[in-house]
């Protein structure tokens, strides 16, 4: 293993600890804690078997900790990528109750990293595409993020709790440790499940037959500037604005892939393509602290 990849790890332990850090909050930590561990397993089970099936990508071998041909690092990330992306979501939509519209909601967003972290990564070799497109990414590789997250969201909800008896614990706590352990099997099968379903859907439905070549990546790098455009303009009529505490874990993950294109020699479109999703989150950042600040 390169010294590089064991760098890029601990970097990533340490921005996931700082993301958990800035979002825990609430009493409710058992069931925080099963819908945790059901999105992580069921992210480990998705790529595990998206990989086995499709064969689309491959991680690099350089990652330690492995379950099948994922590395367990990735599981936990997506935790954090998921349930930040709920908070980013409940801040924006608020009238939006948990469920299939919330999930799909969710599932934009985290599209929306996807079309960011995805080219970092690729050009930074953590991981590998053998389908074409811009910057070495396909369309499916990004939307793939979103139908994992969507169906991550909606199962991590909707899945319920059996109770099957409690456990005393020493410290005189009681848990229901087999039916908190079915669910965060259930909410894991069924992610991965739903998953593959959404999958199959748009690459037979459409992706299969169009978009399969690489595309300019100037063409590709003008087109996110305009989205970032329509974005920020977006932001900016927005009425309710995202509190600086809900954006917060996501500044540390962000500064890291920026942090990694800036580490990698990177063509000048690439940089320009990045840059491109710099201002629409600046808005939300600054208008939830102009917010924060007309509270006090």
């Amino acid at each position: 293993m390169s010294p590089e990849t064991t760098t890029v790890e601990w970097l990533c332990i340490a921005v996931l600890a700082l993301a958990v850090a800035l979002r825990t909050r609430g009493p409710a930590i058992d069931c925080a804690a099963e819908r945790a561990i059901g999105i992580g397993l069921g992210a480990l089970l998705t790529e595990h078997s998206c990989i086995s099936a499709y064969g689309f990508y491959h991680y690099s071998p350089g990652w330690h900790g492995w379950a099948g041909h994922v590395p367990v690092l990735i599981g936990a990330i997506w935790v954090v990528v998921v349930l930040s992306a709920e908070d980013i979501a409940g801040a924006v939509w608020p009238n939006v109750t948990p469920g299939a519209r919330h999930a799909a909601l969710v599932g934009s967003l985290v599209v929306a990293d996807a079309a960011l972290v995805e080219p970092i990564a690729t050009h930074a070799g953590l991981w590998l595409w053998h389908e074409p497109g811009a910057f070495g990414v396909p369309w499916i590789g990004m939307l793939g993020w979103g139908c994992f997250a969507a169906a991550a969201s909606y199962w991590g909800r909707a899945v319920p709790r059996i109770p099957l008896g409690r456990l005393a614990t020493p410290t005189g706590a009681h848990h229901d440790v087999l039916g908190a352990t079915i669910r965060v099997v259930g909410v894991g099968v069924a992610s991965a499940a739903t998953t593959h379903v959404l999958l199959l859907a748009a690459w037979w439905g459409a992706l299969r037959w169009t978009g399969r070549s690489e595309a300019p990546v100037v063409c590709v790098s003008a087109a996110a500037w305009a989205c970032a455009c329509v974005a920020v303009l977006a932001c900016a009529s927005l009425r309710r604005r995202v509190p600086f505490v809900v954006l917060a874990p996501r500044l540390a993950p962000a500064a890291f892939f920026f942090g990694l294109l800036a580490a990698s020699p990177a063509p000048a479109a690439l940089i320009a393509y990045a840059a491109a999703f710099v201002p629409p989150w600046a808005a939300l950042a600054v208008g939830g602290a102009r917010k924060n600040r007309t509270c006090v």
